[in-house]
């Protein structure tokens, strides 16, 4: 069976378009449940169409790879349309886009819709504008519709290493060594070693602090899908420090939920951020909380960093009404067990999958 009868593709800078358009018989139509080829989905549709959606987005990669790109790019996003009807969208892999250069590298910027997202919504998070979603993904309204896969604007990458500056901070009413550090996202361990203080240190009224500022450069990862393969110590802590609000997404279901990075210093210690939250989360080992660690992407203030997590939950908690009794361990690149401060191979093993670096 033919499903598709032409191919568009489009670039800007790095970025490729791929537009699939599929034959508009009767047939087709009926395998997808659209009865007019040229009518708009109806919502109800995308909450039934699971699994023949999954066969279509077979059959186009297939059909795209029929169908050779002349010019190795770095990240597509591939739409497949019936008549006038987007049917659905997905991130293409660099094999199937590169396999004449599987050394390119690229930041896997992609997002799924949500029930409740709207372009708005998704813009604000991620620090662009409803414009630039619109012309990345050419959209002609603001419709989206749950799972439904959007490019987000590429966040130029580099291999240099953090650059560390100083600030300062006086110190006031009310201030100690430890809401001084949350307040400018770093361990306090570090705040004092830069101060030379110890933590029987007493902090005097318009005392001056030297404040370290970590700006940590995106890095390239190593496929679309896949997040930076960051170090704890020296870079995702400072992304992700005490405090923040974060989504999670499970590498092998692509389930997500959010979450808040609450405490933790050899790796982030994180909760539910609500009881829904941690209902996903459940879900996602099998309806039942496992100390067994699972990849991760982290997605924060546009980035998407590789991580493992388990869900058991253990520990001291802060969000108290998330119906979540306690913490999770979050791990990143080197990140280091609190009971014996040794680095864990489970979870190590599960960041490399979440990065890319490990076939599965």
């Amino acid at each position: 069976m033919n499903y598709f009868k032409s191919i568009e593709i489009s670039e800007k800078k790095d970025d490729l378009l791929i537009i699939v358009h599929m034959n508009e018989d009767h047939a087709h139509a009926k395998l997808i449940g659209l009865e007019d080829p040229m009518t708009e989905f109806a919502s109800s549709f995308w909450e039934q169409a699971g699994d023949r959606l999954d066969v279509i987005r077979e059959h186009a990669k297939k059909y795209i790879q029929e169908h050779p790109i002349e010019k190795p790019l770095k990240r597509a996003l591939v739409v497949v349309m019936l008549g006038t009807a987007v049917v659905t969208s997905f991130p293409l892999t660099n094999e199937a886009l590169a396999a004449n250069d599987p050394s390119i590298m690229s930041v896997s910027n992609t997002y799924k819709v949500v029930a409740g997202d709207t372009l708005w919504k998704i813009a604000t998070a991620n620090k662009t504008t409803v414009d630039e979603l619109l012309t990345l993904n050419k959209l002609n309204s603001d419709m989206i519709y749950p799972d439904q896969l959007l490019i987000l604007p590429t966040l130029p990458t580099s291999t240099e290493p953090p650059i560390i500056t100083y600030t300062t901070h006086v110190v006031g009413t009310g201030d100690n060594a430890w809401n001084i550090s949350i307040k400018y996202g770093i361990p306090m361990s570090e705040l004092l070693k830069v101060n030379q203080l110890t933590m029987t240190s007493t902090l005097n009224i318009n005392q001056t602090l030297k404040i370290p500022i970590h700006s940590i450069p995106v890095r390239p990862v190593a496929a679309i899908g896949k997040g930076e393969f960051l170090d704890w110590n020296t870079e995702a802590q400072y992304i992700i420090p005490i405090g923040k609000k974060i989504v999670l997404t499970d590498v092998k279901t692509g389930v997500s939920w959010n979450a808040v990075r609450t405490i933790g210093a050899g790796h982030a210690d994180t909760e539910p951020a609500t009881a829904s939250d941690a209902a996903i989360m459940k879900s996602v080992w099998g309806g039942k909380y496992a100390w067994t660690p699972r990849a991760v992407l982290v997605k924060v203030d546009g980035r998407t960093i590789a991580a493992a997590a388990l869900s058991m939950p253990h520990g001291v908690e802060s969000i108290m009404d998330n119906n979540y009794t306690g913490h999770f361990c979050l791990h990143f690149k080197n990140s280091i067990r609190h009971k014996d401060g040794l680095v864990d191979p489970a979870f190590q093993a599960q960041i490399r999958i979440a990065a890319g670096l490990v076939s599965v």
